[in-house]
C-alpha cells in the first residue's frame, strides 16, 4: 500500500503511534518543509508567552526595546511565581527531616555534586525521603 503525504500525517497523528527518524534532507524531501523553520516554531511554541515578549522588529527604537525586555523580565517573573508555590512540611515531616538530617552525611552529597548543589540536592532529597516516610 502506498501511503501519500495526507495519508502519512494522518496515520502518524492520530492512528498510530510511530517513531520515524527522518534526516533534514529526507525531511525537506518529502514534507516540503525546512526543518530549521519547523524547529524555530516548536521552540517558540514551547516558550510560550517569553517568546511573544521576546520579538521585536529590527528597526525599533529604544523605547520599544525597552518596553519588549520589561515584558521578558516581567513573563520571566510570573514563570517563577508559579514554580515556587509548595506546599509546607507537616510537623511529622519536620521530626522525619531532623531525624533524617541527623544520620545522613551532608559531605556525601558535596563531594559528589560539588557545595551549592551538594547542599541543594541533599535537602531535596531529604525531604523526598521524610515525606514518604510519614
Amino acid at each position: 500500500m502506498k501511503l501519500n503525504k495526507s495519508k502519512l500525517r494522518y496515520r502518524i497523528r492520530i492512528k498510530e503511534d510511530l517513531e520515524v527518524t527522518l534526516t533534514n534532507e529526507e525531511a525537506s524531501d518529502f514534507f516540503d518543509i525546512d526543518p530549521k523553520e519547523l524547529l524555530g516554531e516548536f521552540v517558540e511554541e514551547a516558550m510560550g508567552k517569553a517568546s511573544k515578549a521576546t520579538k521585536t522588529p529590527p528597526d525599533a527604537t529604544k523605547a520599544e526595546k525597552k518596553a519588549a525586555n520589561k515584558r521578558v523580565r516581567k513573563a520571566g517573573k510570573e514563570d517563577s511565581k508559579k514554580e515556587l508555590d509548595e506546599k509546607k512540611l507537616t510537623k511529622p515531616e519536620k521530626k522525619e527531616l531532623k531525624s533524617l538530617e541527623k544520620k545522613t552525611p551532608k559531605k556525601d552529597f558535596k563531594d559528589q555534586y560539588g557545595d551549592k548543589e551538594g547542599e541543594s540536592i541533599y535537602y531535596a532529597t531529604l525531604t523526598k525521603k521524610a515525606k514518604e516516610k510519614a
